[in-house]
C-alpha cells in the first residue's frame, strides 16, 4: 500500500457506554428533539433526537435529522425541548436545502443529486458525475452481492452524503476543521460521527478535464480511467462507500462495537477495480493484488496473527502494523467469504444484532467467532493458508 493507497476509516468515535451510567431517553426515539449548544465559541441549534445521557458526567448522545451524531458535555449543552412531531429524518429536498446553507454556493459549492447519495464538490460537474456513477454502482453491486447470500438490507433511512474535493489543501483544511488529524498519506475517510465520506481528486484527473462541463459520457468515463492515478481513485472511492453503504443499510451500526477487522475486511474485499471493464469496477470477487503482496511475508513474520485480529483492534490503531493488518485482513476476509460463506453470513448476523449499549471484550468477540466457524485454529489456520498460496 504506497502513499496514494492508505486509507482512514474513522472508528475512535465511539464513545465508551457502561450501562450503569447512562440511561436512554425512551420518548425521545419517537419525538422530534430540539438543542441548543454552545461548540468552540459558536452557538449552534440542531434538531433530532437523543440516544443516550450519561448520569455521571451529563454528557448526551445526539443525531441529527441527516445522521450526524453529536457528543456534547454538560458545560456545551444549553435549552433542551422535545417537539410534538415524531422524530424523522430529512427527505431527499429537505437535505439538500440543509447542504446548500451549510455548504453555499458563494464558496464554491456545487450539488449533485443521485438514486443514494447526494455529492458535495467543488470538482467540475463531469468529474462529480463520475464519482456518482461509480457510488451508485457500488451501491447496486454490493447490496445484490450480500443480499443473495443471505443478509437482509434496507434502503438508508436518508440519502448519504459525500464531499468530494478538487485539491488536497481543501480537503486537508476541511478534516482538520472536523477535528481529524489525518495524515498528508490520507486522501480518503469516512466519518463514522457524521456519516459522511470525504474524498479528494489525487491522480490529476480533474486538472485533466480543462473545466469542461456536463454530464460525463461513456467516452468521457473511458478516458478518464485512462489517465494516470484512475485505479488508485477507483479504489479509495469504492473502500469509502463500502463503509458508507454497510453503515446506512443495516449491516453495521455505527455505535455498536463492531470488530475493526470485519468493517476493514468488507471494505478490502470490494475495494478492487476491474480493470478491463468500462465501468472501472464490478462486484465479483477478486484478488487484491496490492494486499496480497503484503500478506505473504506478513504470514511468514506474525505468530498467530489472526486471532489477533479478531480480538482486537489494535493492529489498525498502531502506524506501523496497519499496512500488514490491511492485508491480514484481507486475505482472511476473501478466505472466509469463499471458503466459508454460510458461517461468514451467520457471523455477519450476530454482529448486526449489536447496539451501542452491547458489550465488547476480547472473550465476547473471541465467542461469536468461534459460535461461527469453530475453534479448531490449527485447521482453519493451514486451509486459509493453502487458499492464500493458491491465488
Amino acid at each position: 500500500m504506497g502513499a496514494k493507497m492508505n486509507f482512514r476509516f474513522f472508528c475512535q468515535f465511539r464513545p465508551i457506554l457502561p450501562a450503569l451510567f447512562l440511561f436512554a431517553f425512551p420518548w425521545s426515539l419517537s419525538a422530534l428533539d430540539h438543542i441548543e449548544f454552545t461548540q468552540n465559541g459558536q452557538k449552534k441549534k440542531e434538531s433530532g433526537r437523543a440516544l443516550y445521557r450519561s448520569q455521571e458526567t451529563g454528557e448526551i448522545g445526539f443525531e441529527t435529522r441527516d445522521g450526524r451524531y453529536l457528543v456534547l458535555s454538560k458545560d456545551e449543552l444549553g435549552a433542551f425541548t422535545k417537539d410534538e412531531k415524531p422524530f424523522s429524518y430529512y427527505t431527499k429536498d429537505e437535505l439538500i436545502r440543509h447542504l446548500k446553507n451549510e455548504f453555499p454556493a458563494e464558496s464554491r459549492y456545487d450539488i449533485l443529486v443521485k438514486d443514494h447519495f447526494v455529492l458535495v464538490h467543488t470538482t467540475s460537474d463531469v468529474f462529480a458525475d463520475w464519482y456518482g456513477q461509480l457510488l451508485e454502482r457500488v451501491y447496486a453491486g454490493f447490496t445484490d452481492f450480500w443480499e443473495k447470500k443471505g443478509i437482509t438490507l434496507h434502503e438508508p433511512a436518508c440519502p448519504m452524503v459525500a464531499l468530494v474535493f478538487s485539491s488536497r489543501h481543501d480537503f486537508f483544511r476541511y478534516a482538520a476543521d472536523e477535528g481529524n488529524a489525518v495524515t498528508q498519506n490520507t486522501h480518503a475517510y469516512f466519518n463514522l460521527k457524521t456519516n459522511r465520506i470525504v474524498l479528494c481528486d489525487i491522480s490529476g484527473l480533474e486538472a485533466s478535464r480543462e473545466n469542461e462541463q456536463g454530464r460525463a459520457s461513456p467516452r468521457k468515463i473511458a478516458a478518464l480511467l485512462q489517465q494516470p492515478g484512475a485505479v488508485e481513485n477507483v479504489t479509495m472511492v469504492v473502500h469509502e462507500a463500502v463503509h458508507q453503504i454497510g453503515f446506512n443499510c443495516g449491516l453495521q451500526k455505527r455505535l455498536a462495537p463492531y470488530p475493526l477487522w470485519v468493517s476493514e475486511g468488507l471494505a478490502v474485499f470490494h475495494e478492487v477495480p476491474d480493470r478491463g471493464k468500462q465501468a472501472a469496477w464490478t462486484s465479483r470477487p477478486k484478488v487484491n493484488p496490492i494486499r496480497q503482496a503484503v500478506l505473504i511475508p506478513a504470514l511468514q513474520k506474525q505468530r498467530d496473527p489472526l486471532r489477533t485480529l479478531i480480538l482486537s483492534d489494535d493492529p489498525f490503531r498502531n502506524a506501523q502494523q496497519q499496512r500488514e493488518s490491511y492485508a491480514l485482513t484481507w486475505g482472511w476476509t476473501y478466505f472466509l467469504i469463499m471458503k466459508r460463506p454460510k458461517e461468514y453470513v451467520a457471523y455477519l448476523k450476530i454482529l448486526a444484532e449489536k447496539d451501542m449499549d452491547s458489550d465488547d471484550s476480547p472473550e465476547i468477540r473471541l465467542r461469536d467467532f468461534t459460535d461461527c466457524f469453530g475453534d479448531d485454529w490449527e485447521k482453519l489456520y493451514k486451509d486459509f493458508s493453502n487458499t492464500i498460496r493458491k491465488l
